[in-house]
């Protein structure tokens, strides 16, 4: 209905638009063996399956041999067909998200659209040369980056018109740092231009070139002159140009066959330019424009058999971020990020790749000597300016050598984690490097919590009790209640080494509880009313249950609270 309404009134070349329209993909490959004459398909992806629509394009163009009718594939839920999949794997014209396809997009889709497919018709009937601009707007649409895609243009061009491929693809690109600038960036380019690919337009140094290619672009419009050609590419976003070496004027109708092939790879450089967006999300960090988790991963992995200077992986940690996140308000925190982006491209820019592996985590990869620590350390020497505020900061630092760190990305970046968790811990210096036993010890902690967790849920702990004696009436006056953990060979792994670990799980609030209602339970069978003595952690003074499960051992045990007793540890006390 929304796209009903949206096209309401649309004429094209004087013509209003009829819509037919099917809600399943088996309806409508049933009206399409019916109708011949359907020009556009707007094709949901998702319909009485996930893949439905995927199908039926398959189906359109092997089945019932559809080939000039323009696909549009449309979906509202991008994750069940990945864009590069689904333009690799399907003929389809064009790929929109639901949110892409506002009324102006929409509209000026169907006019592209149609007026594609007329021209194609028109050429399929007229012209024997349309076998090379499908075979030509087929390839391109492979393509699936910018420089990729632009000499591909060029080729095609010139073997749809028998020239010798040599050209340029220029586009009116906004600069990432000053999104005021217009600078033309040369995107593509065959022959003698292929130096010159991703550099701007006037370091050609070719005044004649780039006047032709300013003017083709500001005035939206192809120039033929006797030996060169300047083809106008329309696009929403970047306009581009197409500049050729012609050795005479190009006839009549081959410039309208340029024309329909135009027509054609102006979606495809949308497409392209959407893959290039795609990737860039997926690889970089949006606010500081520097590679992204993802992007040091793969750098890691790619890095690992270097045969450069010995490399490492730092990761970078900015000490108590959050509080200036609290304090100052995120914009703040925002702006110190992208300054500490900038310093660390300025020290280690050229030498090294700079990432954001988290929120406050940055990634560096380089020469072991050109990131040694101390160097590391200094960026963070002097002030960061970020707005009104001044803030001095530290961070630590985790240091991995990429030959100690295995040889898959994932596991590489855990382990240099691992050093900059152990260097947290330290109160003498602000970083460390991986060796593998800290792995090791972190393995067999995690091992120790998993069994912990196991034996206490069958109940394999046990409690001792350790009388305490009244040295004058030589009687016991109360019982400490002491935990154990016994192991199958017979025996006990120490409470100094157990107990911090339950306490770091979090496992100690439960086992605490127990132990609570374990030693009151005891106590309540001894014949002389002596008390138990029970020792509560840090972790159970914090946890804010401690009161409810003494509450508790008592009612469910019946012990009278005054023979009830709790014992601090020292470092509780302290905290």
């Amino acid at each position: 209905q929304v796209t009903r309404l949206a096209l309401d009134r649309l004429e094209v070349r004087g013509r209003p638009l009829q819509l037919l329209h099917a809600t399943s993909a088996a309806e409508c490959l049933d009206i399409l063996s019916r109708e011949k004459d359907i020009a556009v398909l707007l094709l949901d992806v998702v319909m009485e399956s996930d893949g439905a629509g995927l199908q039926a394009v398959r189906r359109i163009r092997s089945e019932l041999g559809l080939d000039e009718i323009r696909i549009i594939l449309r979906t509202g839920q991008p994750g069940y067909a990945p864009e590069e999949l689904v333009i690799h794997d399907y003929d389809i014209n064009d790929y929109k998200t639901k949110g892409e396809l506002t009324h102006s997009a929409l509209t000026t889709l169907m006019v592209s659209s149609i007026r594609s497919y007329q021209q194609i018709r028109s050429i399929n009937q007229h012209r024997l040369g349309l076998q090379k601009i499908i075979k030509a707007g087929t390839s391109l649409l492979e393509q699936h980056s910018l420089q990729d895609f632009s000499e591909g243009v060029i080729t095609q061009i010139c073997s749809l018109l028998g020239l010798h491929a040599e050209g340029i693809l220029c586009a009116q690109s906004h600069h990432e740092e000053d999104e005021r600038s217009e600078d033309i960036y040369i995107l593509g380019a065959a022959g003698s231009y292929a130096p010159f690919i991703r550099q701007r337009l006037s370091n050609l140094q070719d005044r004649h070139i780039s006047d032709l290619i300013k003017t083709c672009i500001s005035h939206e419009q192809h120039i033929y002159t006797d030996t060169e050609t300047v083809l106008y590419l329309a696009s929403p976003d970047n306009a581009a140009a197409v500049y050729l070496q012609t050795t005479q004027a190009i006839a009549e109708d081959d410039r309208k066959l340029l024309q329909v092939f135009l027509t054609n790879i102006s979606i495809g450089y949308e497409n392209v330019k959407l893959f290039q967006k795609l990737r860039n999300a997926a690889y970089t960090d949006s606010l500081t424009r520097l590679a992204n988790r993802n992007e040091f991963t793969r750098l890691l992995q790619q890095r690992q058999n270097s045969e450069e200077s010995p490399q490492v992986a730092v990761l970078i940690d900015i000490d108590h971020f959050s509080d200036i996140n609290d304090g100052l308000g995120q914009e703040i925190g925002n702006e110190l990020l992208i300054a500490v982006a900038n310093r660390l491209r300025m020290a280690f820019g050229k030498d090294a790749a700079i990432a954001r592996v988290d929120a406050d985590v940055f990634g560096v990869i380089g020469d072991e000597i050109t990131l040694s620590p101390q160097s590391v350390l200094a960026v963070f020497e002097s002030p960061f300016n970020t707005r009104d505020q001044v803030l001095t900061i530290n961070a630590t630092i985790g240091i991995g050598r990429l030959r100690d760190l295995g040889d898959q990305g994932l596991i590489m970046l855990k382990r240099v984690y691992i050093a900059l968790n152990s260097a947290k811990k330290r109160t003498t210096r602000h970083f460390d490097f991986y060796v593998p036993q800290m792995e090791e010890a972190k393995e067999q902690r995690l091992q120790m919590i998993r069994q912990l967790r196991v034996d206490f849920a069958l109940q394999r702990l046990c409690i001792w009790y350790q009388p305490q004696y009244d040295l004058q009436t030589r009687r016991i006056v109360c019982l400490e209640a002491l935990l154990r953990w016994p192991q199958e060979d017979g025996s006990y792994i120490p409470p100094g080494v157990f107990i911090p670990i339950a306490e770091y799980s979090g496992l100690i609030v439960s086992i605490g509880a127990w132990v609570l209602e374990q030693a009151c339970r005891q106590a309540t069978r001894w014949p002389d009313g002596q008390s138990v003595a029970v020792n509560v952690s840090a972790v159970q003074l914090h946890s804010g249950l401690l009161v409810q499960q003494v509450q508790h051992a008592l009612d469910a045990s019946g012990l009278a609270p005054g023979r009830l007793e709790l014992e601090l540890t020292e470092s509780a006390l302290i905290d």
